[in-house]
């Protein structure tokens, strides 16, 4: 088993979490057993993620870390694979998010991804997962609960002025991009930070972070379906899509 290097980093995160002043309510809605937790993602890489993984270690501990499906690029490379997955990153691939599930661990996903990380400034209070449902899928599947997990705020510490969704496109059809933004971003030190630049660290504006984690929503609240397995995804996304 990968040896965690949270402890390395939690000092960092109790600075964070003073610094953004976060409020966590609704922890005792986190089941015991194996569940899906489901969460917007706001705020670039300096937000909503690291304030929600602040709060939660310091109530549950860091071992063992807690899983985060995380985009496939990250595993490209063994050095960056080794390490992001030494702070509990899983490659956001459908078995090997079941298998855990199946031993009864709890999984965190950002559904929006970078899409929904990196959404302009005027869609702050916006929710935007575009249009991803295989978290439902997933829950289905396995048979677990997902508990929704909405933060406000985040989205406010950096101000993100374009999604650069027309160069992306054309880098990832050259495959010098791996991403469906390249973003352009107004943060310190970088001052105006384009594409990979805007994924670094920065210095963000120190804005209070709220997050709220909801009740959870069992797969039995779905009823007796027989009109599809995928038209059974599609209502409870459209459903249970969680609103700013």
């Amino acid at each position: 088993m990968l040896k965690s290097n949270l402890k390395y980093i939690m000092p960092l995160l109790r600075i964070a979490r003073r610094y953004f002043r976060v409020s966590v309510s609704g922890f005792e809605n986190i089941p015991s057993g194996a569940a899906l937790l489901v969460a917007n993602h706001s705020g670039g890489m300096s937000g909503s993620d690291i304030a929600f993984a602040a709060t939660y270690y310091e109530r549950f501990g860091i071992e063992p870390p807690l899983p985060i499906l995380a985009h496939r690029s990250y595993f490209r490379y063994p050095v960056v694979a080794r390490l992001a997955a030494s702070f509990g990153a899983v490659n956001a691939d459908p078995v090997s998010a079941h298998a855990l599930l199946a031993e009864g661990k709890k999984v965190l996903v950002y559904p929006g991804g970078d899409h929904e990380a990196f959404r302009p400034f005027s869609k702050a209070d916006h929710i935007d997962f575009h249009g991803h449902r295989g978290f439902v899928r997933l829950a289905l599947g396995a048979g677990v609960p997902i508990v929704p997990i909405v933060s406000t705020g985040a989205h406010r510490a950096v101000i993100i002025l374009a999604q650069g969704r027309g160069i992306a496109r054309r880098l990832k059809s050259w495959g010098l991009w791996p991403f469906d933004n390249f973003p352009v971003v107004l943060c310190l030190p970088w001052l105006i930070a384009i594409g990979p630049i805007a994924a670094l660290p920065c210095i963000p504006w120190p804005v209070r972070i709220r997050i709220r984690i909801g009740l959870p929503i069992a797969p039995s609240e779905l009823g007796d379906e027989c009109s599809g397995y995928d038209l059974v995804v599609a209502r409870m996304y459209d459903e249970r899509q969680m609103t700013g």
